[in-house]
């Protein structure tokens, strides 16, 4: 077979074809599951979430389309999330998986997901696609002599332990959950299914909320014990009373562990909260994100207001400029775009094919953009990296009215 020649159909998979797929995600990822573990992955699956390529009626390659939100500067915005990329490894480097990526980008385009995320296996291989960095995750492993809260140390409120139940789990954390992610760039918002199949069943961990002397539920953790490891899978906290309890629930088992470990967003502040901030702190590159349908997008992304924005650009009740993009995989994305955002932060989007009357211009490609407008870096870093072009006015423009916030997502897909 000469890979360089392959001729495949790209189509979304039906029923029929979910066997041959979990046959495929099972090869590609290793995975060893039993057949009732594989019987209950078929039943919940939606086979026309996921593209395949047949080449001559085998399923030879394919990847899984998540419509999903998620949460950008406090607001949602829909988003299409790929996961469960593979191929078998005699069709690999036939271009297979690449036709699948742009089939899929015109598809977000169409179902209205400006915006999409993914875990790499390789992060040189997705930015050829117009993928970019834009999410870390900061990984403590922390020795139970440094943990920063003492057992000792006691707050007002109460612990509540839930049942494994998913409706007491959603009903009871749900709403708690999506205040938190709110906070953040990237951080899904969860539905009831998602919760369930994703987070209580495939996670596989306990679940403790802490409540205020007002019996609210301002923070929870799901975890598990494993080999004297207190592995925290999710670390949920509303306020900073709510964190140093949850703290305090992982310091009451000194005896039964000997580190806790876990993810939080990179500009978490614990080593300034416990008396020794020498443990094991690591960035882990985690997500890349791509902005599908640049229209759209701008359109939605919630700039900041006046009040907002630094004091050079504060007094402005309009705000002007040109994103000139390059795309090579989404054509609709290349050119320019002229926004002009208001005093609220809502921006109105033309396409720019003449003079632009002396406004601010800023070059870069799509996965700078993206990076940018996840707030992983900033107009004037990028710039200064060679990722994006324009003048110092431009770019500090940009810097007002765009980025910031932290990007984070507790989710794996």
């Amino acid at each position: 077979m000469d890979v360089k020649k392959l001729q495949a159909d790209i189509r979304r998979l039906t029923r029929e074809d979910l066997d041959e797929s979990l046959k495929l995600i099972d090869y590609a990822f290793q995975f060893e599951r039993t057949e009732q573990q594989r019987e209950e992955d078929r039943n919940r699956r939606v086979p026309e979430w996921t593209w395949g390529a047949f080449v001559d009626g085998k399923l030879s390659a394919q990847l899984i389309q998540y419509p999903l939100e998620m949460y950008l500067r406090g607001v949602k915005m829909r988003m299409g999330g790929i996961g469960a990329v593979s191929s078998w490894p005699e069709y690999r480097r036939g271009g297979l998986v690449a036709r699948l990526l742009v089939n899929s980008l015109r598809d977000m385009k169409e179902s209205g997901q400006p915006v999409s995320l993914l875990t790499p296996f390789s992060y040189a291989f997705y930015r050829k696609y117009g993928w970019e960095m834009a999410i870390d995750r900061k990984k403590y492993t922390i020795p139970t002599a440094l943990w920063p809260v003492s057992a000792g140390e006691r707050a007002p409120g109460s612990y509540e332990r839930l049942p494994g139940d998913p409706g007491a789990v959603i009903g009871t954390l749900g709403p708690v959950y999506e205040q938190y992610a709110a906070r953040f760039n990237g951080t899904l918002s969860r539905t009831a299914d998602w919760w369930e199949t994703r987070i209580i069943s495939r996670r596989n961990g306990e679940f403790v909320a802490w409540r205020d002397e007002s019996g609210a539920v301002q923070g929870y953790l799901q975890y598990r014990m494993k080999n004297r490891e207190f592995d925290v899978q999710e670390f949920v906290a509303l306020t900073p009373l709510a964190e140093r309890a949850l703290w305090r629930f992982i310091a009451l088992h000194d005896s039964m562990a000997d580190r806790a470990v876990l993810h939080v967003p990179v500009d978490d502040g614990l080593s300034l909260v416990g008396d020794n901030p020498r443990f094991g702190q690591e960035i882990v590159p985690y997500f890349m994100a791509r902005i599908v349908d640049m229209d759209a997008f701008l359109a939605q992304y919630p700039f900041a207001p006046a009040e907002e924005r630094v004091k050079r650009w504060a007094d402005m009740k309009e705000a002007a400029f040109v994103l000139e993009v390059e795309d090579g995989h989404a054509e609709w994305n290349n050119g320019r775009f002229m926004v002009t955002v208001d005093e609220a932060g809502r921006a109105a989007v033309d396409r720019a094919s003449g003079d632009v009357g002396g406004l601010p211009v800023i070059r870069g490609t799509i996965q700078a953009f993206s990076s940018l407008f996840f707030g992983y870096r900033g107009a004037e870093r990028l710039r200064h990296i060679g990722k994006l072009a324009g003048s110092d006015e431009a770019v500090g423009l940009l810097d007002a009215l765009a980025g910031g916030g932290t990007p984070f997502l507790c989710d794996f897909f």
